[in-house]
């Protein structure tokens, strides 16, 4: 299932692409800090038009990654279409009103939490072991330095 938004009237899929993503986790400080980002801190906080800037700018960039993706599927012979032209950066700003960015910031939230969620396929094996061992390593070697780091 794609997740899409609405702007003027048309619906855009939203796409969490390696690239997007990396490039929206520079804009924030690391993609742990979008709500930060977003929303400013507590003791900084940003205003509601800063607010509406930053979603819009990380949903033009989730848009743009879809089209990417889908212009390079025509490109290479994927899929039969005619490509379609990015928005350049700003041109969101110009036409979404403050009103429509909670349907915005909603998509934004279920397109990066889906294309990030993964299950693990039925009857695989994970074995524990080596992530045992390595942090046992990271804990000696700490240890042995005097870093606590837990």
């Amino acid at each position: 299932m794609k997740n899409t938004v609405k702007i003027l009237g048309r619906d855009y899929e939203l796409f969490a692409s390696t690239q997007a993503v990396s490039e929206i986790s520079e804009m924030c400080g690391g993609i742990n800090h979008i709500a930060e980002y977003i929303y400013g801190t507590e003791q900084e906080p940003n205003d509601q038009v800063e607010q509406v800037k930053r979603v819009v700018a990380i949903i033009e960039k989730m848009i743009n990654a879809a089209i990417l993706r889908d212009n390079y599927a025509i490109k290479n012979g994927f899929t039969d279409g005619e490509e379609k032209k990015l928005f350049s950066a700003g041109d969101l700003a110009m036409i979404v009103g403050i009103k429509d960015t909670a349907p915005l910031l909603e998509g934004m939230i279920r397109a990066l939490k889906d294309d990030t969620d993964y299950d693990v396929p039925e009857g695989a094996v994970i074995d524990n072991a080596d992530v045992d061992e390595t942090l046992n390593e990271i804990r000696e070697k700490r240890a042995k330095n005097g870093e606590s780091g837990e």
